[in-house]
């Protein structure tokens, strides 16, 4: 199944960022902003779903929907809650749904300069 390889074009974000269904069907997402941390907060997690965060300013954090788990853990309250983080120029996150409600993340480190 194909449903979920459409990359997505997106802004840079400055700010906390819902991302959209559409977003986490394969998009790449940019945060940008030159102090504190951006907030990504992910959908409701379908089996299927990823997406790329980029960094290229300060902190991003990125939430899960509440109920869903990311690596392991569960968000529980009704209010979203830090699931991963990633800091640093160039730093990404890979978040991949393995499963309805439980997302994985793998953190990568900025390509050391040359």
């Amino acid at each position: 199944d194909c449903s979920y390889i459409l990359d997505v074009n997106t802004t840079q974000h400055s700010g906390s960022h819902d991302i959209t269904v559409l977003e986490a069907h394969g998009g790449v997402l940019i945060g940008k902003n030159t102090s504190g941390t951006t907030a990504f907060n992910l959908p409701a997690a379908v089996a299927g779903m990823h997406c790329r965060i980029i960094n290229i300013g300060s902190g991003i954090n990125v939430v899960t929907s509440s109920g869903d788990s990311l690596n392991g853990v569960t968000n529980s309250a009704s209010t979203a809650t830090l699931a991963a983080a990633i800091t640093g120029v160039g730093s990404a996150l890979e978040l991949t749904c393995i499963a309805d409600g439980a997302w994985i993340a793998n953190n990568m480190a900025a390509p050391a300069a040359t």
